[in-house]
C-alpha cells in the first residue's frame, strides 16, 4: 500500500495523497486508529448495561458479531494481512488487547479453567463466525451457534436471551 496507490483508488492526484500520508504505514496507522476505537467504544457501550459475567460474555459475542456484520472487522482482518511495520504491529496488537480485555474479563470471573488457554480458543471461535458472516451466513444463525460454543465452554447456561 502506497499514498500513490490509494490516491489512484481515490480518483485523487498522488501530491494530495502525501499531503496527508508520507508512506504506506502512515496509511495503514490511520486505518488502526479509525476502525478500533469505534468498535471498542461500541463494545464499551453495549457492556455497561450487562449484568454479571455471563451476561457480559453473551453481550460481548451478540456486539462482535454485529459489528463484523456491519463490517467493522474488515480493516483488522485485512490489516492482519499486510506487512505492518513494526510500530503499526505493535499499536494493533495494543488496540486488539484492549478489545479482549471485557471478554477476558468475563471468563475469568467465570472461574473459566486454564483462562489463557481457554480464552485464545474461544477467540478462534469468534474469529471464525466473524469470517462465516463475512461470507454470508446468517448474523443470526453464527450468533445462535457461536453462543452455544462459548457457553458450553466456559460451563454457562443461556441467560436468557
Amino acid at each position: 500500500m502506497t499514498p500513490a496507490a490509494v490516491g489512484a483508488a481515490a480518483g485523487l492526484a498522488r501530491p494530495s495523497v502525501y499531503q496527508y500520508f508520507s508512506c504506506g504505514a502512515d496509511i495503514l496507522a490511520a486505518v488502526i486508529e479509525d476502525a478500533f476505537p469505534r468498535a471498542n467504544e461500541a463494545l464499551q457501550i453495549a457492556l455497561e448495561s450487562a449484568n454479571g459475567p455471563a451476561e457480559q460474555l453473551d453481550t460481548y459475542v451478540r456486539v462482535s458479531l454485529r459489528l463484523a456484520h456491519e463490517g467493522a472487522h474488515r480493516p483488522a482482518a485485512a490489516l492482519a494481512a499486510a506487512q505492518l511495520p513494526d510500530a503499526c504491529m505493535a499499536r494493533l496488537r495494543e488496540l486488539h488487547r484492549e478489545q479482549a480485555a471485557p471478554f477476558l474479563r468475563a471468563l475469568k470471573e467465570l472461574g473459566t479453567p486454564e483462562l489463557q488457554l481457554t480464552a485464545q480458543l474461544l477467540g478462534g471461535v469468534l474469529e471464525a463466525a466473524m469470517g462465516a458472516i463475512e461470507s454470508g451466513a446468517s448474523l443470526a444463525a453464527v450468533t445462535e451457534r457461536t453462543l452455544t460454543l462459548v457457553r458450553a465452554a466456559v460451563g454457562v447456561a443461556a441467560e436468557g436471551h
